[in-house]
């Protein structure tokens, strides 16, 4: 990667953005593989985050999105010099990307669901045994318990 900002962003993932000779659809599948475990969630077929201060979940906006996941990976278009050799331009992903991407079946279906959401450690019933659910999402029960 050359460019300004290559050797900041160094470290990230590389994604390139849809274009000539590149899908949405691939995009879209690489974005959820490099995001998957990074606190983005979907509840029903809504992208949502955990808004920490204010113990709810909020909506993941196209416009939060874009530049929510430049934590996460880093997008480039791939260009051409004079003499034809190739070489990779970081850039925001475009509004219409982001809606794309938080609209894809290849994006918000393999985040994780949250199909409730408590204020307080409820118990749930699992292996014959209770347990009290943990502060924090539980994959199993697919619940989100707020820090109190």
């Amino acid at each position: 990667m050359v460019g300004a900002l290559a050797a900041q962003y160094g470290h990230l993932p590389k994604i390139e953005l849809p274009g000539d000779d590149s899908r949405l659809l691939e995009c879209a599948e690489a974005v959820l593989y490099h995001v998957r475990e990074k606190g983005l969630f979907r509840r029903d077929a809504v992208v949502v985050v955990i808004y920490e201060e204010k113990q709810r979940l909020e909506m993941m906006t196209t416009e939060a999105f874009r530049t929510w996941v430049e934590k996460h990976v880093a997008f480039y278009k791939q260009r051409h010099t004079k003499t034809g050799e190739p070489y990779e331009v970081l850039r925001t992903i475009p509004q219409e990307g982001a809606s794309g991407i938080l609209a894809s079946w290849a994006f918000w279906p393999g985040l994780h669901e949250i199909e409730q959401c408590h204020y307080v450690s409820l118990p749930v019933w699992s292996g014959g045994d209770g347990l009290l659910l943990p502060e924090g999402y539980a994959k199993d029960h697919k619940t989100l318990t707020f820090k109190f």
